[in-house]
């Protein structure tokens, strides 16, 4: 063997070992692209969960002052409150792509109409029956806080 024969094949032992080498970052940079991925849907699922979280404690207050303004028959500021939850009940079913099933649009609707039923109250100094609505608001704090345990949960386990 002569020297450029030599040279040839460490030159040919070196490019295969290189190969393999390549071989080997690309696997390697494709399971750091795949972590990476599972991180950010790891950390998106945490943000979901902290914004209904947020919402549904945003609109559990608010029901629960409504409540005490309905109580004191403060039917104008009670339908603010209640106009307020309404806003964090449709960004909760907005962010929770369907996830929160008792909440409905129907429940929303229902508290719209009693917005209105309290305005008109207001506007003509009439007494409104409070009773149904506050009943109706106790169970959708229930549900509320069911969502906001669930989430909390969710947040735990991720």
């Amino acid at each position: 063997m002569d020297a450029s024969s030599i040279i040839g094949l460490v030159g040919t032992a070196v490019s295969v070992v290189g190969f393999g080498f390549t071989i080997v970052q690309i696997r390697k940079t494709a399971t750091a692209a795949s972590a990476a991925k599972t991180a950010v849907n790891d950390f998106m699922q945490t943000l979901g969960h902290l914004d209904i979280a947020s919402e549904c404690s945003r609109a559990s207050k608010s029901l629960s002052h409504a409540v005490r303004l309905l109580r004191l028959k403060q039917w104008a500021s009670a339908a603010d409150a209640i106009f307020e939850a309404q806003s964090s009940l449709n960004r909760i079913m907005a962010l929770g792509n369907g996830l929160i099933e008792s909440i409905s649009h129907d429940v929303t609707e229902d508290l719209l109409i009693s917005v209105s039923e309290l305005e008109d109250s207001d506007e003509k100094g009439l007494d409104f029956d409070k009773s149904d609505l506050i009943i109706k608001i106790r169970k959708l704090i229930n549900k509320l806080d069911d969502e906001l345990i669930i989430r909390s949960r969710g947040l735990a386990n991720v």
